[in-house]
């Protein structure tokens, strides 16, 4: 298979997305600066980017919920985010859609042959 099988694959995911799903925004936190452990060099201050996708917000599984050697808590969402025009460097920090903030918890990207698809949100409100 090659890459433009992928590619399409990503552009259907984000047309059925942007079709069934919401808007959202993610925007990243913003960092206070310090320095880089590696080099002893201080950083610059990080100001907070934002990015707009399209996503689809979903529960868990009640079984995965609260379940011994998981991170999943009661209330956390799965959210399925379209990769199209998003960063994954900067997929942290929150994610707000249907008038709900939600912090980013952990994030799993699906990309088959290097491409991403979608990213698997886990988001906290």
């Amino acid at each position: 298979m090659n890459m433009s099988f992928y590619e399409n694959m990503a552009n259907t995911a984000y047309r059925l997305i942007a079709d069934k799903g919401t808007d959202c925004t993610i925007t990243n936190s913003s960092s206070g600066g310090g320095f880089d452990p590696d080099t002893g060099m201080p950083i610059d201050d990080v100001v907070a980017t934002t990015q707009t996708g399209k996503c689809v917000v979903l529960n868990y599984s009640k079984d995965l919920v609260n379940m011994a050697d998981t991170l999943i808590e009661q209330g956390d969402k799965r959210i399925l985010l379209s990769a199209k025009g998003i960063s994954l460097d900067n997929l942290n920090g929150t994610l707000t859609a249907l008038g709900h903030t939600f912090t980013i918890v952990n994030v799993k990207e699906i990309n088959p042959a290097g491409t991403a698809v979608i990213y698997e949100v886990q988001g906290r409100e």
